[in-house]
């Protein structure tokens, strides 16, 4: 009877991948409010959540889960933010119960626990304060990388619209049905030099997810300008048939 019974929610609550999007505290509220009447469990993957600039995201999903044994688990990592071959991370939930379980699983348990050594490197950088440093720098840097496309895409882009982030690691460019000659476009852009991901959606739009995590805002200008004239040329093409 309850075979098909949704059992979990996985979201990106805050700058998603690949939108870039962040989900407005009303709808936080009104989707725990139905996973916690149904015992649905959310795990809220908010590894963005401190990679932001100008105004602050939401507080994490577990802040809004009122409830003792709650129905969220708060998921972060320092890979996104000191380096990703630390591969480490964290858990938050009101769900004490729910933890426990996770943490007794013998994957944490051997060993002595998940990567030592990361985890020591991680705990100095908290305990001097390092870390806040370096989230301070990455925050500005990753705010003029981001700029850098976004003012790029204003002065060049004739087509599509876009989502402007304050935070995380990607901007999201999206097409509506026959705005554009989708096919192939991301092999074209790869033949130019430029690596993107092409996502067909639903409602029928494509979009197109731009990271700027890698490079920096130089070559990050350049390769939207070349991503802005590949675009001009596919809708030439399209009005001309």
């Amino acid at each position: 009877k309850h075979k098909d019974q949704v059992k979990g929610i996985y979201i990106i609550p805050s700058y998603h991948n690949p939108t870039g999007r962040t989900m407005p505290v009303s709808r936080r509220k009104e989707l725990i409010g139905v996973c916690s009447q149904n015992g649905i469990i959310i795990v809220a993957d908010e590894v963005y959540q401190l990679l932001h600039w100008g105004s602050h995201p939401p507080p994490l999903m577990v802040c809004f889960d009122n409830k003792d044994g709650g129905c969220v688990v708060s998921v972060g990592s320092f890979s996104k933010l000191i380096g990703p071959g630390l591969r480490m991370g964290y858990l938050i939930s009101k769900n004490q119960d729910m933890l426990d379980r996770i943490m007794d699983q013998g994957f944490f348990q051997s060993g002595g626990g998940l990567c030592p050594y990361s985890g020591a490197i991680v705990q100095e950088t908290l305990r001097t304060g390092t870390f806040v440093k370096h989230l301070n720098e990455m925050r500005t840097e990753m705010q003029l990388r981001c700029n850098t496309i976004l003012q790029t895409l204003a002065d060049n882009l004739t087509v599509g619209e876009v989502n402007a982030t304050s935070g995380g690691y990607f901007i999201w460019v999206s097409f509506k049905p026959g705005q554009i000659d989708t096919k192939d476009l991301d092999q074209h852009l790869e033949d130019e030099g430029v690596f993107v991901r092409l996502y067909p959606m639903p409602d029928g739009t494509q979009g197109v997810r731009l990271c700027f995590a890698f490079l920096g805002a130089d070559l990050l200008e350049k390769g939207t300008r070349i991503f802005c004239s590949v675009i001009r040329q596919r809708q030439l093409e399209k009005s001309s048939l």
